[in-house]
């Protein structure tokens, strides 16, 4: 739940933020849920895309691993250089990634399969949101 505290909550909240003041501007969400491969259970920690995002996961032992780590490195690599160069994630390596809007977010869910999700912890939020403090 820490997590859902620290990151989930705040990030949803500037993302509505933003989308409800200025709509003709885009607002990306992205989740990191990769589970690594050591020892089948390693979650992700704040941070832990940072080598994919950087281009060097073959520097990070946890990260390099070699089906789906080349995968989210190329995919990390052209969503970083699409964005850089229009302002746009999208790229050849994921689904149509939507913006926010102010009715519904978008979040682009990277892991072994990449996909785009509407609203899809709106639920969990709210539960969260009612029965935990941010910490």
């Amino acid at each position: 739940m820490y997590l859902d505290s620290a990151f989930r909550r705040p990030a949803l909240e500037a993302a509505y933020k933003k989308a409800r003041k200025s709509p003709n501007e885009n607002t990306y969400l992205a989740m990191f849920t990769y589970n690594f491969p050591v020892e089948e259970r390693i979650t992700p920690w704040h941070g832990s895309d940072l080598p994919y995002i950087f281009f060097n996961a073959q520097k990070a032992p946890v990260c390099n691993e070699a089906v789906y780590g080349e995968k989210l490195s190329a995919a990390y690599k052209a969503m970083m250089l699409s964005y850089i160069r229009t302002g746009n994630p999208n790229n050849e390596c994921m689904p149509e990634w939507k913006s926010c809007t102010k009715e519904h977010y978008y979040t682009m869910v990277i892991d072994k399969e990449i996909n785009l999700r509407e609203d899809h912890d709106k639920e969990l939020i709210k539960l969260h949101t009612k029965y935990f403090e941010r910490l």
